[in-house]
């Protein structure tokens, strides 16, 4: 486990993938473990613009999609 609790800038990084170095095993089982880290990591906004357009992407299709019936069988 991680002696200390990661920074919001290295759970950033990990939730996007970026290579960690040789600790990214470390923080893995850091937040498997603390659930205060954990609960960071689920709130956390990713610092990714492709990221942040692709949640706030909307179509037409997704407006619908909730009114739209769902055929029987």
């Amino acid at each position: 486990m991680t002696a200390t609790h990661p920074t919001d800038r290295e759970l950033g990084d990990f939730l996007l993938g970026k290579p960690g170095g040789p600790d990214e095993g470390s923080l893995e089982g850091h937040l498997a473990e603390c659930d205060s880290c954990r609960d960071r990591a689920i709130a956390l906004r990713a610092d990714d613009t492709f990221t942040e357009l692709l949640a706030s992407a909307r179509t037409r299709l997704d407006s619908h999609r909730a009114s739209a019936p769902t055929p029987t069988l």
